[in-house]
């Protein structure tokens, strides 16, 4: 079920580091639409985003006290819409004080997300959007296609879907 993801990039791995989006020019995408959606999705949809990478890659969820979610490659590295945080050496565990400095989450505790109940709440739409922001420049170089399983966890997408019986009674 579970297939290793191809080489990881290392540590060329795209992050933004405070506020600053000029990185994302670097990976062909608009630094103004990165910053609306990053903003989007890491303060709000973040659990629906790690949800959607997990069951791409078989990723582990892991959960910054009550209020952010991501999830931690095999190497170790944190992923969220922000980009790829790692550890500069094998002992370096700053990157989780960072994580923890952008949403303010000082003294929180980082724990295993249940990505089965995550899994079992997500309805389809949702991750046929979180797909469509997977598909953007930014989320592509913060997860490329090569680091997804072959075969996904699947869903009807919107236009597959049968039409509604009862719109047609409303009209």
């Amino acid at each position: 079920m579970y297939r290793h993801p191809a080489q990881h990039q290392g540590a060329a791995d795209p992050v933004i580091v405070g506020q600053d989006y000029s990185v994302v020019a670097k990976h062909s995408a608009d630094p103004e639409a990165t910053e609306r959606d990053v903003q989007i999705w890491a303060h709000g949809q973040c659990a629906l985003l790690a949800q959607r990478i997990h069951e791409l890659s078989g990723w582990a969820i892991l959960e910054l006290g009550i209020n952010h979610f991501l999830v931690q490659r095999p190497d170790g590295a944190l992923v969220d819409a922000y980009g790829v945080q790692r550890p500069a050496h094998d002992e370096d565990t700053s990157y989780f004080e960072e994580i923890a400095d952008r949403y303010d989450a000082h003294g929180a505790n980082w724990k295993k997300g249940n990505s089965d109940s995550y899994g079992s709440m997500t309805a389809d739409e949702d991750r046929a959007e979180t797909d469509e922001y997977l598909e953007t420049p930014w989320m592509l170089a913060v997860f490329p296609r090569q680091h997804r399983l072959a075969l996904p966890l699947s869903y009807m997408a919107l236009e597959e879907r049968p039409d509604d019986p009862c719109d047609e009674m409303e009209e």
